[in-house]
């Protein structure tokens, strides 16, 4: 357990420190936002799985993924999430485009990867270095959205291009 609290420290001291230099450095403001480099990409990743628990990362979805509870998760999606991540999970959005270091595209393995618990618990618990709110409230902790949301952020990766390119304005 040491170590992992040492670990966690050095993450966390290091995101930190980038997040200055940024801040500090003019030039470095001038770069590509959406560029992120390796180091820190590594880094934030580790400190987010820090952060979940492992009971949250293990926990099961209750829901299948039927046609019903896709729809309503994704009009949920729609409302919640799209301004941000966008109507097909790209993460390119007019919002997006403006932050360091941008939304995650839903679609990637860095996402798809995830368990549903961690994708759960990153939509309820929210990721505050980059600005993601958090969508549970205080004494709901049976909610079903969060898991219906982790099922459509799923069918995302099923869309090929092609579909992507048919899919109608939101």
């Amino acid at each position: 357990m040491k170590f992992r609290k040492i670990v966690l420290l050095l993450v966390i001291a290091v995101v930190v420190y980038r997040r200055l230099f940024r801040r500090a450095h003019p030039v470095a403001r001038l770069h590509n936002r959406s560029r992120t480099f390796a180091l820190e990409t590594v880094v934030a990743r580790a400190a987010r799985n820090f952060a979940i628990p492992r009971k949250a990362r293990l926990e099961p979805n209750p829901w299948k993924p039927t046609p019903d509870v896709l729809r309503e998760a994704r009009e949920s999606y729609i409302d919640r999430c799209a301004v941000c991540h966008a109507p097909d999970g790209s993460g390119q959005t007019n919002v997006g485009r403006n932050e360091y270091p941008g939304f995650p595209d839903l679609r990637l393995p860095q996402s798809q990867n995830l368990t549903d618990g961690q994708l759960r618990y990153i939509i309820r618990s929210g990721v505050p270095a980059h600005r993601h709110a958090r969508w549970a409230k205080p004494h709901d902790e049976q909610s079903d959205d969060s898991w219906k949301l982790v099922l459509y952020i799923r069918s995302l990766r099923n869309l090929t291009s092609e579909e992507r390119a048919q899919q109608p304005p939101r």
